[in-house]
């Protein structure tokens, strides 16, 4: 699980999904080993709903996706962005959601934001699975180099993106990393063992009804 060497929330935990918080634009690099405010934030939220949330999923891996790089990658985002980006957002928000439920990894997918703010959600019930958005002028690869800096072990941390000086540097400090190709594949089998688990279930219940 990535959190921040020596970073402990300043107080009781808010809601249960952490909404926004400014960037220290002086934070040291990730290089020194400290976490940077905008991963701090992240990690914040992702301790407030670990702490409230019901459903338990395994964090040891965590897989930090680069949302624009991605887009851009895929034959089939990379045309929905030309009609309808949230569209494409939401296509891949699915498809890595697929790794998060098959296989109890933890998600952080990372878009470029516009506003002043870093925004996190969580689109579901678990806390595990967050979408941030990086306020003006912090891209997603800083976001993720920080937390991959962060990270007591990065070595659990995977990286998907298609950059090269981003996967030189996560590589570097220790990270896993998968291209986008890859991650479609990867995404592609997760949602199939969903599907077997799924069938499987169905069919126990119906076994059960008859038996009634």
């Amino acid at each position: 699980m990535a959190e921040g060497e020596g970073f402990e929330p300043p107080g009781p935990c808010g809601p249960a999904v952490f909404k926004t918080a400014a960037i220290d634009h002086s934070a040291t690099p990730p290089a020194t080993g400290k976490i940077s405010r905008a991963a701090a934030i992240v990690e914040l939220g992702f301790r407030a709903q670990t702490r409230q949330s019901w459903r338990v999923v395994s964090a040891q891996k965590h897989l930090l996706v680069d949302g624009a790089n991605v887009l851009h990658a895929w034959p089939e985002t990379r045309a929905l962005l030309r009609r309808d980006r949230s569209a494409a957002r939401a296509h891949l928000a699915r498809a890595v959601a697929s790794i998060h439920d098959a296989e109890g990894v933890r998600v952080t997918l990372v878009f470029d934001g516009r506003g002043t703010e870093l925004t996190t959600e969580q689109p579901g019930a678990a806390a595990t699975f967050a979408i941030v958005s990086t306020p003006s002028g912090t891209t997603a690869d800083d976001v993720i180099e920080q937390l991959v800096g962060a990270a007591r072990v990065p070595e659990n941390c995977v990286v998907a993106t298609g950059d090269q000086a981003v996967r030189e540097t996560v590589t570097a400090l220790g990270a896993a990393w998968v291209s986008p190709e890859d991650l479609a594949a990867w995404g592609a089998r997760a949602e199939g063992r969903l599907h077997k688990r799924v069938a499987g279930l169905r069919r126990q219940t119906e076994q059960k009804w008859r038996a009634r």
